[in-house]
């Protein structure tokens, strides 16, 4: 279970949409819970529980067209591969990182093969 000090050091870092706030950003109707339960269960949303609600990271969504970007499908692909909890994908991502330079994996999105990669070396290291 991830403390509350460090959902709002994510939350402070990337942000985290509520499920209501997802729907009004890409512009689908207050009924699109369902959707966003089947995109979480296909494996291209990326969500984490915290509490009794769904929260959702923004670094996820395209800033210009408010799309998923096509990368979170295969980081959840590459975490569910590796054993990691979702919750411990979002940490990895949102924390920082020497592979980044200090900077979050997060914040790097536009490179998604770079992402990706990082990701399988993280995975890789055993203390």
């Amino acid at each position: 279970m991830i403390p509350e000090r460090c959902w709002r050091d994510v939350d402070a870092a990337v942000g985290l949409y509520t499920a209501g706030e997802v729907l009004d950003v890409v512009g689908v109707p207050s009924g699109g819970h369902r959707l966003l339960r089947r995109l979480r269960a296909a494996g291209h949303l990326l969500s984490v529980q915290r509490g009794a609600v769904y929260v959702y990271p923004r670094f996820q969504f395209d800033p210009e067209s408010l799309l998923i970007l096509p990368v979170i499908a295969d980081l959840i692909v590459f975490a569910d591969a590796a054993g990691w909890s979702h919750q411990e994908l979002l940490l990895w991502l949102c924390s920082p990182s020497g592979y980044f330079q200090g900077g979050r994996p997060a914040e790097h999105m536009s490179d998604p093969d770079m992402v990706l990669r990082m990701a399988r070396v993280a995975a890789a290291v055993q203390w």
